[in-house]
C-alpha cells in the first residue's frame, strides 16, 4: 500500500506492485490499472482476471499503480460522494496522475514508459488521462468506456441516474456540460496508441 497526496491536498491510497525482475535503483515501467465503479476500490487480496492481468504484466516488468482515487469505496461517505455533482472527471483524473508523479519522484518510474489501463469506470478514467496528459500517458488499453455523454445520458438503462447525479444536471438541462465532460470532443489532443475493448451486443 502506498499513499500520496491528491486532488485538495487529500490523501489517496493505492496498491503498487512490483516488476517480478525489480532492483532497486533502476527504473521500470508503470500502469496506472484503474477500477470500476467509479465506487469500486482496490484491495491488496484482489483477484487477477482478464480485464486486469497483474501477474502477466509484472512479469513483463512494469510496476502496476491500482488507486482508491476520489469516488472510491470504503472510505466513508464523504470521500465517495466528493465526485458527485458536477465534480466528476476533476478529482479522480488528478488523483491518478499525482500517484504516477509521486512514484517518478521515488525515482521507481521511468517518466517516459508510463501507460494506463481499465475497464468500465477505470477506462472512462483511463482515457481522461491521455486526453489531458497526452504527453505523458504513451499507451492505454480500454475497456467499455465511455467517451460522449449526451448519447450515454439517451441509451444506456442507467444513463439518467448515472449522470444526472455527477454531472449534477441532465444535457437538457446543461447541453454544454455534457460536451466539456465528454472526452469525445478533445480525441484531437491524443497522441498514444490506443486498443479499445467493447461488447458485441447491441
Amino acid at each position: 500500500m502506498i499513499r500520496w497526496k491528491g486532488t485538495n491536498d487529500e490523501e489517496v491510497e493505492g496498491i503498487l506492485y512490483y516488476p517480478s525482475n525489480y532492483e532497486a535503483g533502476k527504473k521500470y515501467p508503470v500502469i496506472t490499472a484503474i477500477h470500476g465503479g467509479p465506487t469500486g476500490m482496490m484491495r491488496i487480496r484482489g483477484k487477477n482476471n482478464w480485464a486486469y492481468p497483474i501477474n502477466l504484466l509484472t512479469q513483463r516488468g512494469s510496476f502496476i499503480l491500482r488507486p482508491n482515487y476520489h469516488g472510491s469505496g470504503n472510505y466513508g461517505l464523504k470521500w465517495v460522494e466528493s465526485i458527485c455533482c458536477g465534480k466528476y472527471y476533476d478529482l479522480e483524473t488528478p488523483d491518478i496522475n499525482a500517484g504516477v508523479d509521486y512514484l517518478i519522484a521515488k525515482g521507481f518510474v521511468d517518466p517516459d514508459r508510463i501507460a494506463t489501463l481499465g475497464w468500465s469506470n477505470g477506462s472512462i478514467l483511463s482515457i481522461s488521462l491521455i486526453t489531458t496528459y497526452p504527453v505523458r500517458y504513451k499507451v492505454a488499453s480500454v475497456g467499455a468506456g465511455d467517451v460522449e455523454w449526451i448519447s450515454d445520458w439517451g441509451n444506456v438503462v442507467f444513463g439518467d441516474s448515472f449522470d444526472s447525479y455527477y454531472f449534477g444536471k441532465s444535457p437538457m438541462e446543461d447541453p454544454e456540460l455534457y460536451i466539456r465532460k465528454s472526452p469525445f470532443f478533445k480525441m484531437d489532443k491524443v497522441k498514444s496508441p490506443v486498443l479499445i475493448f467493447h461488447g458485441t451486443g447491441g
